[in-house]
């Protein structure tokens, strides 16, 4: 099975039209057949998505760093399911990202500077052909507006290339291409 790993907030916005795109990029993974792999959370807009996937999937795969594992694990085994929680416990953020560049597939939801992190970290790595993973950042409400217009910015003053973006901008979940 296909692994695909899900960027998203913690915490929920006041905007619907991001949750429901949280919730439809669960159903769409589950639906699929494909593995759902996050951060561990069933907080904001991943709990969105994590919520509406395990309506059609128990195939889940959490990344959570040893600070929170012990925490956040027994929730989410709760959730999920003993017999179908899938929990790996990594040291902390640079090896979860690490883990991250292995998924066959990763969406970008909105969400806060971890979000960010994850999604620089996927580009720059996508770029340098350390994987091959299909990036699509959902850009909800428009909500990646001003970091596109950035990464604008530095291709026009000379910082990026024109190459620099090795991702796909998509208004919502439905334009989201899965050959995988």
């Amino acid at each position: 099975m296909k692994k695909v790993f899900v960027c998203a907030g913690m915490h929920l916005p006041d905007n619907k039209v991001m949750i429901e795109h949280a919730r439809e990029v669960g159903r769409l993974l589950g639906e699929k057949g494909l593995i759902y792999v996050q951060g561990g959370s069933n907080q904001g807009l991943m709990g969105e998505t994590l919520d509406e996937f395990l309506k059609y999937s128990k195939t889940v795969e959490f990344l959570i760093p040893k600070a929170y594992y012990d925490h956040d694990a027994p929730i989410l085994e709760n959730i999920v399911g003993s017999k179908d929680f899938n929990a790996v416990r990594v040291d902390g953020e640079a090896e979860r990202l690490k883990i991250i560049k292995n998924c066959d597939m990763i969406i970008v939801l909105p969400g806060g500077t971890g979000t960010l992190e994850e999604l620089l970290y996927v580009n720059e790595t996508g770029r340098s052909n350390e994987h091959e993973a299909a990036i699509f950042v959902v850009n909800s409400e428009g909500f990646y507006n001003g970091f596109l217009e950035q990464i604008k910015t530095n291709i026009k003053t000379g910082f990026s290339k024109k190459t620099a973006l090795h991702f796909e901008f998509v208004k919502n979940p439905s334009e989201i291409t899965f050959n995988i």
